[in-house]
This record gives structure tokens, C-alpha cells and sequence, in this order.
């Protein structure tokens, strides 16, 4: 190892450094014109190179200092062109548009999505003009030009963007950056006053770490001077920028360590809102969730809507920054009931006695207070446990609403109407206050005699096959008060006993009859007819055995005979 005292002091051609970011333990640094000390890392082009690192007793120690090859990365945003663009790596160039520069493999054409670009170069698509863009892979720069399928190709390009777009920037691994998404707009030219505007919301920029952007426009570096940034524009194009970072704050090298704590939370039934605090300054910016769903950017004061009423919900918060994430922060909180307005004071039933088809139930439902009716709610019933519903019918802008059911065949309340509730069937009842009324039922009156019987008597009659010229007809008649049976044209009325009736019928000559019955309930429900078949038979005569009658005789001796005379 070489070492000088006076090449410190006086060195040859290159460069001499004093300055307070040394390496550790160097006072003084001697450099080759070709390379540079940022105050962390040396920088400069490929290459080895010997530097000269003097401590505060003099001694030049020589070190040797390799620059690596620059790792270019792709900037993830300039691969998502604007709306109805697309891009292409190019592997050759076999196309006929005359950019500033001659393509070549490696390069990039951005093109519009109605047309087809390959990877040669070579354009398709219907005629027309057309905007290509060409980025450069070496440098980033980007050129454009309009291109005519059909026509010939203009000789002098145009350049509609600035010239400083880049897909590709040379400045390190990918996760060497740091990025943020511009939620607000700026107004003050602050670090960009060399630019051409300021950046918009939606757009990125871009920092190498440890430096870092926030959401609202502001920068923050561990070092000073002009430092190299990145702005991905909305239309999905990186530019290669720089900023004089002098006097700016200082950023943090580690993720945020801060706490957040929630206040003036207030939860309604279909939201939740509320403000956070951040203890500390290290953190880019926050993102929130809810019952563990996506995360997604979230400022102070927050807000979460469309929420259920009467649920628990938990809140998310974590700040971020470029280095990683801090601690997850949970609120915990529970919407509020949906808040009712008048509520149901009484409810007027119909008249004791039995509605049969036909016949109309009224009912009338009472609030504290005039309400208002949207849509076609309803008044459910239930009639044997079979719900039906009552429908709107008036009222609306006053303190009673009327509810009409017509009752339907096969509809019966032997023990009386119950009723349910108002259910909103769609519709809505609000108060004066623009309030959900209430929908629970109170004050109804006596039902138990509110009966319903519309169903007929379920009657019978059997079939007759018989020899008896005078047959007794009979079958079941349920609940019927009333028959009526109709045999050979005649009509009978026979009564009905216990659920049970019978008819007796004159002298009817031998043969087949067709018998119809029909019968009415207490109600008036009339059965659907039963029909069923008489069939009177003639007698066959009896049989006679005339001279055949055997006699039995005891003979004599040991012999038996049977004599038939």
C-alpha cells in the first residue's frame, strides 16, 4: 500500500475534496476528474479507478473503487400508456416512419390501439394519421411524429411531447424507488419552477431511496443540490426531471414508527366518520380498509359510507413511506339504528261477523302524526297462518292510512284476522320530519270475531248398485247448513245431521240413474257438485229342487241303500 501526506495536500490532476460526509475515519478525499463522492457512494461511469482517502493525520491511504455497470429498470407506470395507446419493444427495425432517430432493438414504439405495430416496426391498420412515439432504450428520449397509412411518409418529424419522455431510466434496481400518486392539486411552483407545469393529480413522482415523495407534492432527501426524479404523467409516459433540493426536510431512512389515534369519530347508520392524528413526520402517506377488505388511500378526516345499521365495523389505518410500512392502527365502532319517526298509535278493524269471497276488509292504521306515502306498501295479515297482505289504498298526508283486502276463495280464520305489520312492500312512509315511521303495530283492535270462511263445504255421495226399487241415498256434508240432491229430474233437500246426511227415494223403475249433489255452508260458500250413479237391478228368480228329495232307509242285514224317488 502507497501512502503520501503531500498528495494530499497537492494533488495531481483530479479532484480535491473537504468536505463533513467523508467515509469513516477520511478527513480528505482525492478523486479522478471521472469520478464524484455524493456524500454516501462514489459516483461515475464503468469502470476502476484509484482514489486517494486522507485521515486528519495526514496519511494518504490509495484505495481502489470499481463502478459496476448501471442496472436499467423499467419504470412500471410508463408500461400503462394512456387510454387507447399501446407499446411495443422493438427486437429490429424494418418500418418506414422517419423518427429523430433511427430505431433500433431494444427500443419502444407507443402507437394507438386502432392500429398494429410488430416488433420490426412495421405498421397496420386502416388509413388514416396516426400519433408514434419513439423512446430511445439508451437515453430515454422520446420523439414523436404523425404517421399516414395509405399515403406517403412525411420526411421532418414532429414532436407533439417534450423530448425528455422516458420508459427507461438508468439509475439502479427497481426497488431503489420511492413513489407517490399526487392527490391534490398544487398551486405553488415550489421545486418545480424549471419544469414545464406542475404535476396533476393522478400523476406519480418518483425518488431514489432514501428520498421520498409525498401525496401532496413535497420532497424530502437526506442531501442537497439538484437531484434526478421521475414524473409518470397520466398518459403513462416517465420524464427524467430534476429538482434543487436545497433547505428541504429531511427524509427518513426506516419505515414509519409513529402512532395514529382516532377522534371525533361519529357513526350514523349508514356511515362512519371521524379524524386521525400521526405522532410523528416519518410516514408518506396512509392507507385505510374496513372489515378487512382492499386497502386504499386514506386522508384525515375519513369517511366510510354505505354502511348496514346496527353493525360493528373495524377500521384500518397504516402509515407508509418509501423504506416500508408502520403498524396497522384498528378503530372499532358499531352504526347507529336508523332512526324511526311517528310511530303507529292505533289500528281500527273490521266489524265482528263472517266475510266470505268476495267481501272487503278495512282496515285503518293510525300515527302519532301525518305521514307521507311513496310506493304501494302493505298491511300483512295472517288468516289460518296463510299471510295475506291488505293494500294501500289512501291517507297519504294525514294521520291514518287505509288498508283494503278483498277475501279469496280458499281463504279462512275460524279463530279471526291477526294481524302482522306495515311492511314497506318497496315503497316508504315518512313522517313531516322526513323520518322512516314506525311499522310496528299498536292499539289493534279485537279481531277474534273478524272471521273469514271462504271455503265450501267439502260434501259426498256414494255410488248404488242395489235390487231395491226404493234405495237409500246418503254421504258426508261437512259443514254444510243446506243440500240439494238432484235423481231422475227430481230435486230433494235432504238435512244434514252431524255432518252426515241421508235421502230416501220413491218407486223408481229398474236401470241406472246419474245423482248430483250441491250443498251451502253458514257462510254462503256453495260446494262444487258431487255427482255419483244409482243403479237399481232386477232380482233373478229362486231356484227350486221339485222331485229331488233324497230318503234314507235302514235295510236289513249289514247293507245300506239309498233310495231316491
Amino acid at each position: 500500500m502507497a501512502t503520501s501526506a503531500a498528495l494530499a495536500y497537492a494533488p495531481p490532476a483530479g479532484t480535491y475534496l473537504e468536505e463533513t460526509a467523508m467515509p469513516v475515519g477520511v478527513d480528505q478525499l482525492v478523486l479522478p476528474d471521472a469520478l464524484t463522492w455524493d456524500g454516501t457512494d462514489y459516483i461515475g461511469a464503468q469502470g476502476s479507478y484509484t482514489v486517494w482517502e486522507v485521515d486528519s493525520g495526514g496519511l494518504a491511504t490509495a484505495e481502489a473503487v470499481t463502478i459496476a455497470a448501471p442496472t436499467t429498470v423499467s419504470i412500471e407506470a410508463a408500461y400503462a400508456p394512456g387510454a387507447g395507446r399501446e407499446y411495443v419493444t422493438l427486437t429490429s427495425w424494418a418500418g418506414d416512419a422517419s423518427f429523430a432517430t433511427t430505431p433500433v432493438a431494444g427500443d419502444q414504439i407507443e402507437y394507438p390501439d386502432s392500429i398494429a405495430v410488430a416488433a420490426d416496426g412495421t405498421v397496420t391498420g386502416a388509413d388514416g394519421t396516426y400519433t408514434l412515439r419513439h423512446i430511445v432504450s439508451a437515453t430515454g428520449v422520446a420523439s414523436a411524429l404523425e404517421y399516414t397509412i395509405g399515403a406517403e411518409q412525411p420526411v421532418d418529424p414532429v414532436d407533439p411531447e417534450a423530448s425528455t419522455a422516458s420508459v427507461s431510466v438508468a439509475y439502479g434496481p427497481g426497488e431503489l424507488w420511492n413513489y407517490a400518486t399526487i392527490t391534490q392539486a398544487l398551486t405553488s411552483p415550489g421545486l418545480f419552477a424549471a419544469w414545464s407545469r406542475l404535476p396533476l393529480i393522478g400523476e406519480q413522482l418518483l425518488a431514489l431511496k432514501p428520498n421520498n415523495w409525498t401525496n401532496s407534492g413535497d420532497y424530502q432527501t437526506l442531501s442537497e443540490g439538484m437531484q434526478d426524479v421521475i414524473l409518470v404523467s397520466d398518459d403513462g409516459i416517465a420524464y427524467a426531471l430534476q429538482v434543487d433540493a436545497t433547505g428541504l426536510p429531511t427524509a427518513t431512512t426506516q419505515p414509519p414508527a409513529g402512532v395514529v389515534t382516532f377522534a371525533e369519530v361519529v357513526a350514523t347508520p349508514d356511515s362512519i366518520n371521524g379524524t386521525f392524528d400521526y405522532s410523528a413526520s416519518d410516514a408518506t402517506g396512509f392507507r385505510g380498509r374496513i372489515n378487512n377488505g382492499e386497502w386504499s388511500a386514506i386522508t384525515s378526516p375519513f369517511s366510510f359510507t354505505g354502511l348496514e345499521a346496527e353493525s360493528a365495523y373495524s377500521i384500518d389505518v397504516q402509515p407508509f413511506n418509501g423504506n416500508g410500512d408502520g403498524g396497522i392502527f384498528t378503530l372499532t365502532e358499531t352504526t347507529q339504528p336508523v332512526p324511526l319517526g311517528s310511530p303507529i298509535v292505533a289500528v281500527t278493524v273490521p266489524a265482528a261477523g263472517v266475510y266470505t269471497v268476495g267481501d272487503m276488509l278495512a282496515f285503518t292504521v293510525t300515527w302519532d302524526d301525518a305521514v307521507t306515502v311513496t310506493g304501494g306498501p302493505v298491511l300483512l295479515l295472517s288468516l289460518d297462518g296463510e299471510q295475506r297482505s291488505a293494500n294501500f289504498v289512501s291517507g297519504s298526508g294525514t294521520a291514518v292510512l287505509v288498508f283494503n283486502y278483498t277475501v279469496q276463495a280458499g281463504d279462512n280464520a275460524a279463530d279471526g284476522v291477526q294481524l302482522t305489520v306495515v311492511a314497506l312492500n318497496g315503497g316508504e312512509i315518512a313522517d313531516s320530519e322526513s323520518r322512516p315511521a314506525g311499522l310496528q303495530l299498536a292499539g289493534v283492535g279485537d279481531t277474534s270475531g273478524v272471521i273469514v270462511d271462504a271455503v265450501p263445504p267439502a260434501i259426498t255421495i256414494g255410488n248404488i248398485n242395489t235390487f231395491s226399487t226404493a234405495p237409500l241415498a246418503s254421504g258426508q256434508a261437512d259443514d254444510a247448513v243446506s243440500l240439494s240432491l238432484v235423481v231422475n229430474g227430481v230435486t230433494y233437500s235432504p238435512s244434514p245431521v252431524n255432518g252426515i246426511w241421508s235421502q230416501q227415494l220413491p218407486e223408481l223403475a229398474l236401470g241406472p240413474y246419474e245423482m248430483t249433489l250441491t250443498g251451502v255452508d253458514g257462510a254462503g260458500n256453495e260446494s262444487d257438485p258431487a255427482t255419483a250413479t244409482l243403479n237399481i237391478r232386477e232380482r233373478p228368480p229362486t231356484a227350486d229342487r221339485g222331485m229331488f228329495r233324497p230318503i234314507f232307509r235302514r235295510p236289513a242285514g249289514s247293507l245300506s241303500s239309498t233310495l231316491f224317488r
